[in-house]
């Protein structure tokens, strides 16, 4: 028999080498940088929802009704005052609707537990009963003799209304016609003579507010007008991207100075209606001299008495 062949004597002792394959590099890590990104975005994306679900709560709350309050304070006055404005505010995203209507401050009304007087003494009686009581007593009022529920309130004085102005940078208003008013009340209740001069004007804090509470040079229902008039500036102005970054400096004012029970879907509501009609599609109305009858009270209080047949027909159309 044959014997296999063997190695050489030099290799016979030698260990056997057996290939092994060369395992791939491992892979780097990215789970680290995938969870810092997913850290890095997570407030954004919870601020986004919390945005997004009050701007969601906002469309599909319906319509809602702001009375505005414009207080008659002076620089260092406390205490009760009357409202030199009052404006009915509606705003419906979904329709869409942004409307205004003024009421004037002599119209003589039904105030709950005061009896007759007039609109603007609302506020003043309500703070008189208790503190901060103003505005309710107010919204109640309008509410009780005008029809339609008012659910929010918003409460700003002569400051404020300057303040917020000139943190917007001002606002530009055409003038219809040239006023002079001789007898414009001063904060120290003394008078001045004004002039506004006709056409287009480019207003600060201070003369927006001249403009909106003159009436000596026609009346209350012509005050009414420019008060919307100011109202509907401000709208166009916050909607002009110029403006937007002085928005910041316009929310601190209204903080320091309004007083409000708005909440922030409230604010949403109002933010999406107004974009979505426009500066033009923001509806003005005025219950005016067609709506009212002239009336001297026992205690001689020249005052409106309201003609609630057409003045309620008006609301209806709004509302």
């Amino acid at each position: 028999m044959m014997l296999p062949p063997q190695p050489p004597p030099y290799q016979r002792h030698l260990p056997t080498v057996i290939s092994q394959p060369v395992p791939p590099p491992r892979p780097r890590r990215q789970g680290y940088w995938l969870i810092g990104c997913f850290l890095a975005i997570l407030p954004v994306m919870i601020v986004a929802g919390i945005v997004g679900g009050i701007f969601l709560a906002a469309w599909l709350s319906g319509r809602l009704n702001v009375l505005v309050l414009g207080l008659d304070h002076r620089p260092g006055e406390t205490g009760p005052a009357r409202t030199d404005t009052l404006i009915l505010a509606t705003f419906n995203p979904r329709q869409p609707q942004a409307a205004l209507l003024s009421i004037p401050r002599d119209l003589w009304v039904d105030i709950p537990g005061q009896g007759s007087n007039r609109i603007n003494t609302a506020n003043y009686f309500g703070d008189l009963m208790q503190p901060g009581y103003g505005p309710e007593l107010a919204r109640q009022t309008v509410q009780n003799n005008f029809g339609p529920a008012v659910h929010r309130y918003v409460l700003v004085d002569f400051a404020g209304f300057v303040a917020l102005v000139d943190a917007l940078g001002g606002i530009d208003v055409t003038v219809p016609e040239t006023i002079v008013d001789e007898r414009y009340p001063t904060p120290d209740y003394g008078t001045m003579t004004i002039v506004i001069p006709a056409g287009p004007q480019h207003m600060d804090g201070a003369t927006a507010l001249i403009y909106a509470r003159t009436r000596h040079n026609d009346s209350d229902f012509g005050r009414s007008q420019r008060q919307q008039q100011i109202l509907r500036a401000l709208v166009v102005r916050v909607l002009q991207p110029g403006a937007w970054p002085r928005l910041p400096a316009a929310w601190a004012a209204a903080r320091s100075y309004f007083t409000t029970d708005l909440n922030e879907v409230d604010f949403a509501t109002v933010l999406l209606a107004v974009m979505r009609v426009g500066p033009e599609g923001l509806q003005s109305y005025t219950i005016n001299q067609d709506m009212t009858v002239p009336f001297t009270t026992d205690s001689g209080a020249q005052v409106l008495l309201p003609r609630w047949e057409v003045i309620l027909a008006l609301v209806g159309e709004i509302f």
